[in-house]
This record gives structure tokens, C-alpha cells and sequence, in this order.
């Protein structure tokens, strides 16, 4: 009786350290891909941050940025983006660049 005791809690004890364990492991490795993804976002706004960099450099260095893009007909076509500075009252434009009444 003592032996087949001896055993179930050996058996026990076995398992619960496996569990912890496995527990551990399952909870690091989460960790890790939480790292993994936590540092692929954050590298992904950088290179938007640095896109936008760039093409605001281009504006004020050149007054104009292309964007090549595909049209309807896929055909190549560039869309300029450039700098707006509204004169005022000379115009009609506001500040926002919406025509006065």
C-alpha cells in the first residue's frame, strides 16, 4: 500500500512540474511574438514617418513631389504635389484655400 502511495505521488509531482513547465514556456513564447509584432509595427510607422519625410523634403527642396502611379488605362501618370501658399485677399482664398464669397 505504502509503494503504490509512494508512486501516485511521484506520479503527482511529475505532472504538475510539467504543467508549470509548459505553462512557463507557452507564456515566454507569447512574450517573445508579442516583442516580434510590438517591433514589425514599429518599424513599419517608421518607414511611414520617414515616406513622409522624404516627401516633404522634396516639396521644399524642388517646390514639387512626384507620385507615379497607374491610371485606368494602366498607363503610367505622375501626380505632383507641391506647396499652396495662399496670398489673401488679392485672390479671394482664405487661409484654408476655399474661395471667399
Amino acid at each position: 500500500m505504502k509503494d503504490a502511495r509512494d508512486v501516485a505521488i511521484v506520479v503527482l509531482i511529475a505532472v504538475v512540474v510539467l504543467l508549470v513547465f509548459v505553462s512557463g514556456f507557452l507564456f515566454f513564447g507569447n512574450k517573445l511574438r508579442d516583442a516580434r509584432e510590438s517591433s514589425y509595427v514599429q518599424g513599419v510607422q517608421d518607414g511611414r514617418l520617414l515616406e513622409q519625410r522624404n516627401i516633404i523634403n522634396g516639396i521644399l527642396a524642388n517646390g514639387f513631389y512626384a507620385i507615379p502611379v497607374i491610371d485606368e488605362q494602366n498607363k503610367s501618370q505622375q501626380v505632383l504635389l507641391g506647396m499652396v501658399t495662399p496670398s489673401g485677399s488679392e485672390t479671394g482664398l482664405g487661409q484654408t484655400g476655399i474661395r471667399k464669397k
